[in-house]
């Protein structure tokens, strides 16, 4: 019954708030289903302001509850409307996790991965190799230490991967950045 629903919701464009109570309590997805398949979803997230955020993607054996069509929805989708901007979303057609998440990898610049299960961190990064149990990542560090790392993460313990927020974009420019000034004190 649940992929009938959020197809039925994806293809009727539909604003819906996602509860992943196993996951996080306080785990509240707000936005539009851009794709799904019985095993993953992929959506587009919008803040309590109406500002983009954003595409995540979990399983759907995640959700607990969702919801719909209520007064704060219509609040939200007035202000989406009235911030919009263009935003342009690749026509990725999920499958499984792992080949879904290369295929975000092969999009986006970076995905940031939420093992949430081991608490509220993240890492932002770009997959340099991975199979059924690893993914190895190169690590891009917060606005503070602009540091690289390696990292293994096993795949089962991502619960969530996000690629084009607005947080992980200035990341990976403050990275961008860091590295031209780099090259322009050297050349010097």
């Amino acid at each position: 019954m649940l992929y009938e629903e959020l197809t039925q919701l994806m293809e009727s464009g539909e604003l819906i708030s996602i509860i992943r109570d196993e996951i996080n309590p306080n785990s509240l997805i707000t936005g539009f289903i851009h794709n799904i398949s019985n095993e993953v979803i992929l959506i587009s997230q919008y803040d309590s302001d109406g500002l983009y955020n954003g595409i995540a993607m979990f399983d759907t054996a995640q959700i607990s509850e969702v919801y719909w069509g209520d007064r704060e929805h219509d609040s939200i989708k007035a202000l989406i409307q009235r911030n919009s901007f263009a935003v342009k979303l690749p026509d990725i057609k999920p499958t499984s996790f792992e080949e879904t998440l290369i295929e975000l990898d092969r999009l986006f610049k970076v995905i940031s991965f939420f093992p949430e299960r081991s608490g509220d961190g993240f890492d932002i990064g770009k997959v340099t190799k991975v199979d059924s149990t690893w993914i190895k990542i190169r690590c891009f560090g917060t606005k503070r230490s602009l540091s690289k790392t390696e990292k293994l993460i096993r795949v089962q313990d991502i619960t969530k991967v996000e690629v084009d927020s607005p947080y992980s974009n200035n990341i990976i420019y403050l990275h961008e950045q860091a590295k031209k000034d780099e090259q322009d004190n050297s050349s010097t």
